[in-house]
């Protein structure tokens, strides 16, 4: 547990940082405050770290940011009370989902966190997605799901594989059994049976021939 002296740089940035979470930015200072910080996962009066006191405070527009740099949403303060607690207790019902939503992120190794400003979440075992404000854009409905790529993302629905676009709409049938590249330079790698494609955005297989640099393309449309 690191408490804080408020001697250093450091922390006089620190207080600086807890003064807006009680009182309010809105030059939206408390970004470059977090980002010289770093993890700012540290106690201040009480135990509270800088999360605890924007959740009392209902600090709405930072929760994203302190939890990106380290604030444990579950830590407790002297009282026993984490941030979720204290924005239960307090009603702050769109501060603790964006908590919660934090928690449902799925997290692989080496994935740029938030890529086109999405994140891939689970909840009871269902897949949907989140945007960088932590609120749900799209329901946790599907079996497995993909980060979106040039505006559309693989997900999965009885075995099968298709695409949405940002708003949840399907774009691609579920017809492919897996996908092994998402969407770049405007194609992606599918398996189809036993077979491997390129696709393109517009629902067709291309077939790229080692010899030929340009494509071929076949007219079979998975649109709906």
């Amino acid at each position: 547990m690191v408490n804080v002296s408020m001697n250093t740089e450091k922390d006089i940035l620190l207080k600086k940082l807890i003064y807006i979470c009680q009182n309010g930015d809105q030059a939206n200072n408390y970004i470059q405050l977090v980002n010289k910080i770093g993890n700012v996962d540290i106690a201040y009066n009480k135990g509270n770290t800088p999360l605890h006191i924007a959740s009392y405070n209902n600090r709405i527009d930072m929760v994203h940011v302190l939890l990106m740099h380290g604030a444990n949403p579950h830590r407790k303060n002297n009282n026993g009370e984490s941030p979720i607690d204290i924005a239960n207790k307090k009603k702050h019902t769109v501060f603790s989902s964006r908590i919660q939503n934090f928690l449902y992120i799925v997290k692989h190794e080496n994935e740029i966190p938030f890529p086109e400003n999405t994140a891939v979440i689970m909840n009871t075992g269902k897949f949907g997605y989140i945007n960088s404000d932590l609120d749900i854009i799209i329901e946790c409905i599907y079996d497995d799901a993909r980060q979106f790529s040039q505006g559309l993302a693989g997900v999965k629905k009885n075995s099968k594989w298709g695409f949405i676009d940002i708003k949840g709409e399907i774009k691609l049938k579920f017809n492919f059994d897996v996908i092994i590249e998402d969407f770049r330079s405007n194609r992606s790698k599918v398996q189809i049976n036993d077979k491997k494609h390129y696709i393109n955005r517009n629902g067709e297989i291309i077939t790229v021939k080692e010899e030929d640099p340009h494509f071929k393309y076949i007219p079979v449309d998975f649109r709906y």
